[in-house]
């Protein structure tokens, strides 16, 4: 059934997140470089959907028995069995439809689960879609919001790399609104002086230049469609965190002092810091901006290393690799033969005597339902 199978989908592409994700948090406190570590959560937050994908579609990796994800199912039935007994064996009761015999192969690894109905996959399928529908409108509708409450006006500017600039009494820290706008507060802007709007513009550049817009775009959207996936939290805060921490790098790289950016940082956390805002923003967290200010402030700065094409390249080849090697969730449930009787408490019994008859009858009831004679057919 479509329901089932894209219930064992998403079952799958969950079971990579989850892996992802818990070897990005544990890999990435090795990695010290922030633009790397920003790449690797980035990765392990989205590359579950391509990496699943693949494993469904060309059967790689392990298999793990989700022939139904606990649900409980429809009938399950028999395979069809011909037994022709001779006039002298002995009688003897066999139930019709009885499960199959256990396979003889090698096992497989994983969870053993019940079979999904259709019934229970259309309501699983309903329930995620709801939520995940419920947390794509609620961010759009806060986008919109937050836009709107803005009342930004064009400064009649532009950064260095070429955004408009706009400046808002309802912020508390600059803000990249997309590729071609950043939006500045203007009482901060009023004050800095002109080293710091080149260190605040540098660092806002930075954001477009790693086109943090459209990631956090699509992190939202992997965050809302996996929902139920405990781990994409802390990976896409890790994310932002260090995506901070690199803007802060290549703000340096491209000539701000980083003196004058630490003070730029201090007066946001003086304002209170910024609003929660679903866009990159210079400031937010108190504990983030203490750390960089400690790191622009000290000798041992975070810069960005060289390479970061060759990192992007190793980790496209991990998630080929994991793609081959990680498991997939798949039902192995038998098909069925055909039309048959449900084994369990109500199956039928059939009694098949010495003289090639056959008594049909309740497994409770010692009155046989019907009685055939098969002594023609044999």
């Amino acid at each position: 059934m479509l329901q089932s199978s894209l219930v064992l989908a998403l079952a799958t592409v969950a079971l990579h997140s989850l892996l992802l994700c818990g070897a990005a948090l544990l890999v990435g406190r090795l990695v010290r470089d922030p633009g790397r570590r920003s790449l690797l959560h980035r990765w392990a937050a989205i590359g579950a959907v391509p990496t699943a994908l693949a494993a469904l579609a060309f059967g790689a990796g392990a298999t793990i028995d989700g022939a139904g994800l606990g649900l409980g199912g429809g009938p399950r039935w028999g395979a069809e069995r011909r037994v022709d007994l001779p006039a002298a064996t002995p009688p003897r009761i066999e139930p019709v439809g009885a499960a199959p015999a256990a396979p003889t192969g090698p096992a497989r690894r994983g969870l053993e689960l019940r079979s999904v109905s259709p019934t229970g996959a259309t309501w699983l399928l309903g329930a995620w879609a709801a939520v995940a529908a419920f947390w794509i409108g609620r961010d759009a509708a806060r986008r919109r919001r937050f836009v709107r409450g803005l009342s930004r006006a064009p400064l009649g500017e532009r950064t260095p790399g070429g955004a408009a600039l706009s400046a808002s009494d309802g912020l508390g820290s600059p803000i990249v609104l997309s590729r071609a706008e950043v939006c500045v507060p203007r009482g901060l802007w009023a004050r800095a002086s002109a080293s710091e709007r080149a260190a605040i513009l540098a660092h806002e550049d930075a954001h477009i230049a790693r086109r943090d817009p459209a990631w956090r775009a699509a992190l939202r959207t992997v965050r809302a469609l996996l929902w139920f996936q405990p781990l994409l939290g802390p990976v896409l805060a890790r994310e932002a965190e260090a995506a901070e921490l690199d803007c802060d790098a290549r703000a340096l790289r491209g000539g701000a002092e980083p003196l004058v950016l630490a003070r730029v940082l201090a007066r946001v956390a003086e304002s209170g810091l910024a609003k929660p805002a679903p866009f990159p923003t210079m400031a937010r967290r108190p504990a983030l901006v203490v750390e960089r200010v400690a790191r622009l402030t000290s000798r041992e700065r975070s810069t960005t290393c060289g390479g970061a094409a060759l990192f992007g390249a190793g980790l496209g080849c991990a998630l080929v690799a994991f793609a081959c090697t990680a498991p997939r969730v798949e039902s192995t449930e038998p098909e069925s033969d055909g039309p048959g009787i449900e084994s369990g408490e109500d199956a039928v019994v059939l009694e098949i005597g010495p003289a090639g008859r056959a008594l049909l009858s309740a497994p409770e009831d010692d009155t046989p339902r019907a009685e055939i004679d098969l002594s023609d057919h044999r």
